[in-house]
């Protein structure tokens, strides 16, 4: 997530990360009447307007990015996300030799204080939402069901259920992790697909998050139905299990 400045003295000025899924709709900012949509966030960095990552520059990098960004936001896609996040962390590195208040001179110290550790479960009942201000795009969450029905699951048997978010060496946002089961060591990753690109996704996710533990947890992928008898397989290659629910609505371990 950046801050951009806009007026004559325009660029990026700050950077953070989301701290939780989805958005929230709220009393629009600046048209009284109207409404909003807010997402949570943490900021990593702040800078001065003068060491700004300035417009012109982002103009001649985001050739595949149309400029200008009005004031509700817009979504970076690939391949200029990291066209834009590699110019500034280089910015970043330039600057972190500064002295002063860490976060007006350029030094994105918030990760220091960042652990991995269990946090706070996410679950959206929302099973759509669209978001036209903020991304222009719509959003599916079927995933948020899944979840949280499972979870309702888990914790009728009696286990404490969290989130988790992982803090890797660096500067760089958090992993989230949908769901940990803390009574049996198990992260989950769950996709509102079975299909074969989303089960491949969820692997690797998995296999990414399993880095960060001294305790290797138990990995599986919380998915709407039964994946292809292939996917299984490819998934019992890495140690890794999926969870679905069958025709009696009822979750199945696989």
């Amino acid at each position: 997530m950046y801050l951009l400045r806009t007026g004559k003295e325009n660029g990026i000025v700050a950077s953070g990360y989301l701290t939780a899924d989805g958005v929230e709709p709220g009393p629009h900012w600046k048209a009284p009447g109207d409404t909003a949509y807010y997402v949570d966030l943490e900021w990593d960095c702040l800078v001065e307007k003068d060491d700004r990552l300035p417009y012109a520059e982002m103009k001649s990098l985001l050739t595949q990015f149309a400029l200008p960004v009005r004031e509700s936001g817009r979504e970076v896609p690939f391949p200029s996300d990291g066209v834009l996040a590699a110019a500034w962390e280089k910015r970043i590195a330039r600057l972190s030799s500064k002295s002063g208040n860490p976060w007006l001179g350029g030094r994105p110290v918030g990760w220091l204080q960042r652990k991995s550790g269990p946090c706070e479960l996410e679950v959206h009942v929302t099973r759509v939402y669209e978001v036209p201000a903020f991304a222009s795009a719509q959003a599916v969450k079927e995933e948020a069901e899944l979840v949280s029905a499972y979870v309702g699951v888990l914790r009728e048997e009696g286990h404490t259920v969290t989130g988790y978010r992982i803090q890797h060496t660096g500067p760089v946002r958090p992993l989230r992790v949908d769901l940990y089961d803390q009574t049996e060591h198990v992260l989950y990753e769950a996709k509102a697909s079975s299909g074969r690109e989303a089960v491949r996704m969820a692997l690797g996710q998995l296999l990414d998050y399993r880095r960060a533990f001294d305790v290797p947890p138990e990995l599986r992928i919380l998915l709407p139905e039964r994946p292809a008898d292939d996917l299984v397989d490819l998934l019992a290659e890495h140690k890794v299990r999926c969870v679905y629910p069958n025709s009696d609505r009822e979750f199945v371990i696989d």
